[in-house]
């Protein structure tokens, strides 16, 4: 009787064994499952973008167009003379401004605003000049800057 009492115990925890190590495996095949599944659809979505992308180029571009500049139109000469006068007058007025600056031998917040108004109707290369006879008298330590001068 213990040889056949031992068998139905081996037996039994071999079956339990076996049914337990199933439902252990379960669920790790399950959540692989969703996972591959996650994966599968992404990979069909970036198939379809990847068709979209194709199709797109695919697709004959029209060639763009360069712009074309229009020529500005020619100034007259009481034009050209006035803006020449404007033009002398604000380089006069900011030189002005600088060799007041340099004469005090300091920059302060009204004379940066004094110096803005007397450049603002200047164009780029003309007021960069202005500025670059200031800032050489700075670097020269001819002049020295308020702490807010030049913040207009």
């Amino acid at each position: 009787m213990n040889k056949t009492a031992v068998t139905i115990v081996c037996s039994v925890a071999g079956t339990l064994a076996a049914v337990l190590s199933y439902q252990h495996f379960q669920q790790p095949v399950a959540q692989a499952n969703a996972q591959s599944d996650e994966v599968l659809q992404r990979m069909e979505r970036l198939e379809e973008h990847m068709t979209v992308l194709a199709q797109m180029r695919a697709t004959p571009q029209p060639e763009p167009q360069p712009a074309v500049a229009k020529p500005p139109e020619p100034l007259t000469p009481e034009e050209a003379k006035k803006r020449a006068e404007v033009r002398d007058a604000g380089i006069r007025a900011g030189n002005a401004v600088v060799e007041q600056v340099v004469a005090n031998g300091r920059l302060t917040q009204e004379d940066g605003i004094a110096l803005a108004i007397a450049t603002a109707k200047l164009d780029g290369p003309d007021q960069a000049s202005v500025y670059a006879k200031l800032s050489l008298a700075i670097n020269q330590g001819r002049v020295r800057p308020e702490r807010d001068a030049l913040n207009f």
